[in-house]
């Protein structure tokens, strides 16, 4: 069963004569109906509507209009919002319900949108919309059998007052085993970046990536490592230990919530980390680094999902077309078989919203729900085809799916394994058997909402830690786990008093010798290297220690040498130089008891053609006491 729209849609005003009019009233009614309605024009409904001298039931009527004239625009947001006043002061009308189930369903709100049309029914049941509204409310929440017979009693009620009749599509689904491939291992590095320091901070850019990293390790078995507002290091680190890891059987997905930015001029887009700055590139990710990283990266098939500004330009100009395949088994062998490098984006060349999906933005909410409801295997392909309308309709930008320039596409696809019934580690499949099991249409959440909240849960419900039980409150103020959530804050931050111990009198003991500022850092340290990509020539992973004597810092191993100075704040400067005396420029600074920093340069040497290199840098403390 398929509707494509409520018969709404096509004509939703009641003849004028049924309503009782005014001036301003009537004004409205002839905006709504235009064909396509002037938003400039239906202003004289928000006027009509908010005028108190009118009756309730006229501005009731003005705010239904403008609902009406809104959904011909599909501005769906502001649709809903007239239509919630039209139900306050019009609540015994026929059309208004009609309506308000329309604007639900615009919102996935299938519940509420099931409950209204039966409310219309209810006042009128010989009108044949309000049925067809209820069997696209019932498709909706994947009540099949009910949905057709809705639609049958739409078409045995004949056509609407205006001509238009119901139309009915049945489409025969027949249940798909799972193929027998070997998949490999599945593995999830999701970012999500709200606290820049430089650039404006997001609202729900974490809560986007904590959301999906929980159902891709709930739903779909991901090893999955989640980075909250994480640095340019941090990202990059990341990619080199996975690069490390994963072998040639291997699938990875890497989301990455944050802000993006365009180079219009070198045609270059880029993830901002948290430590991006506006006018400097410095911390900048480019496209270059994620592409020549997923060149390197030896698994299979391998994904990019970018919730991010001008995240398109991660993508061929071409997009993938949506392929279909007789036999689905021989379609997914294909697919498995093939190595794969694609990236579905959030919009293309465009800003994209941090909002407009509840607590996620329109783009993440849509990429869960499409995770929620699948329940076998599912192509990147067919994915985008799920996601791509409700984004299109909720905001101004359009997702898109394609391979990845330069990456080492070779036609595959990447595959989502949902977990069977019986391997889950929660109770999620069960919350949404029962779900689809219901007779009746209670007002509630939808059930992929309850879903995410429950892979949510179960992925902090053992934790020690306070601040991870706040976020899920923070996500969730009146969930179903929000009173068990606070007493675990107030367990974990209830402070026990120590009992009193008696202790001898303590020992007089010479002062330690006063350390001057540039003496704060002396000690043995130990220096970690970590290659980003394996470009022709430059150095791997490589590990010394290191000595800090007097603000001086030495030290050698195998032909690699390290010297640098270290400023009483922690700053380092100084040279890298390798076994093939070719030397490269080091910074860092202090963060976190470490030195982080980077080691960047142009490898010359060893017969190796002139090749930018660079590497990131940590320092750890082995004897070294850094006083504070």
């Amino acid at each position: 069963m398929r509707l494509l729209l409520p018969v709404s849609m096509l004509m939703c005003l009641a003849p004028l004569a049924a309503w009782g009019t005014s001036p301003t009233v009537d004004q409205c009614y002839l905006a709504a109906t235009k064909t396509p309605p002037s938003y400039e024009e239906l202003k004289v409904c928000v006027k009509a509507g908010s005028d108190g001298s009118l009756s309730a039931r006229q501005r009731g009527k003005a705010w239904n209009d403008l609902a009406s004239g809104l959904g011909m625009l599909k501005k769906w947001s502001e649709m809903l919002a007239a239509s919630q006043q039209a139900v306050r002061l019009r609540p015994d009308d026929y059309w208004v319900h009609v309506i308000h189930s329309w604007a639900l369903g615009m919102h996935w709100r299938w519940h509420e949108a099931l409950a209204a049309a039966e409310r219309a029914i209810g006042m009128d049941p010989t009108r044949p919309v309000a049925h067809n509204n209820r069997s696209w409310a019932l498709r909706g929440l994947g009540r099949n059998r009910e949905a057709v017979a809705a639609a049958e009693q739409a078409l045995r009620l004949g056509p609407d007052e205006w001509g238009n009749r119901s139309e009915r599509t049945i489409r025969l689904t027949r249940a798909q085993a799972k193929p027998d491939l070997a998949f490999g291992n599945y593995h999830a590095l999701v970012i999500g970046n709200n606290e820049y320091a430089a650039l404006p901070k997001l609202k729900t850019a974490v809560s986007d990536a904590t959301a999906v990293a929980a159902m891709l390790k709930g739903a779909y078995g991901f090893d999955t490592m989640l980075l909250k507002n994480a640095t340019r290091s941090d990202v990059i680190g990341a990619m080199a230990k996975l690069r490390g890891k994963l072998k040639p059987s291997d699938n990875l997905l890497i989301y990455f919530a944050g802000h993006g930015v365009l180079d219009s001029y070198a045609e270059e887009g880029f993830w901002l980390p948290v430590d991006a700055a506006k006018d400097n590139p410095a911390n900048w990710i480019s496209n270059a680094d994620v592409t020549n990283m997923l060149r390197a990266i030896r698994a299979k098939h391998v994904m990019v999902v970018a919730d991010s500004c001008f995240s398109g330009t991660l993508v061929r100009a071409a997009p993938v077309k949506i392929k279909t395949a007789e036999e689905r088994t021989s379609w997914l062998q294909r697919m498995a078989a093939k190595r794969s490098r694609t990236a579905l984006v959030s919009g293309g060349l465009e800003p994209v919203m941090d909002a407009g999906g509840g607590n996620h933005s329109v783009f993440a909410k849509a990429f869960l729900e499409a995770l929620s409801e699948n329940r076998e295997v599912t192509d990147g392909q067919t994915l985008f085809a799920t996601i791509r309308r409700p984004v299109a309709l909720e905001s101004d930008q359009t997702p898109d799916y394609a391979d990845i320039r330069r990456a080492g596409h070779d036609g595959g696809d990447f595959l989502f394994v949902r977990r069977s019934a019986a391997k889950l580690a929660s109770a999620r499949a069960t919350v949404a058997s029962s779900t689809r099991r219901q007779t009746t249409a209670p007002v509630a959440p939808a059930a992929a909402n309850r879903q995410v909240e429950l892979a949510f849960w179960n992925s902090i419900k053992n934790s020690k830690t306070a601040a991870e039980y706040q976020a899920y409150l923070e996500q969730y103020p009146r969930g179903a786990f929000a009173p068990l959530a606070r007493q675990r804050i107030a367990a974990l931050n209830k402070k026990v008093a120590p009992k009193p111990v008696a202790r001898a009198t303590p020992v007089a003991r010479p002062a330690p010798p006063q350390r001057s500022p540039r003496q704060r850092f002396d000690g043995t340290w130990k220096a970690t290297l970590f290659a980003y990509f394996a470009a022709a020539g430059c150095p791997m992973d490589n590990k010394l220690e290191v000595r800090i004597q007097n603000g001086k810092l030495s030290g050698s191993h195998r032909g690699n040498r390290l010297s640098a100075v270290v400023d009483p704040m922690g700053g380092l400067k100084g040279t890298y130089t390798d076994p093939e005396n070719d030397s490269f420029e080091m910074d860092g600074k202090y963060k976190g008891r470490e030195i982080k920093g980077y080691i960047r340069g142009t490898k010359k040497g060893a017969g190796w053609d002139p090749t930018f290199c660079e590497l990131n840098l940590k320092l750890e403390p082995l004897s070294a006491r850094v006083t504070d």
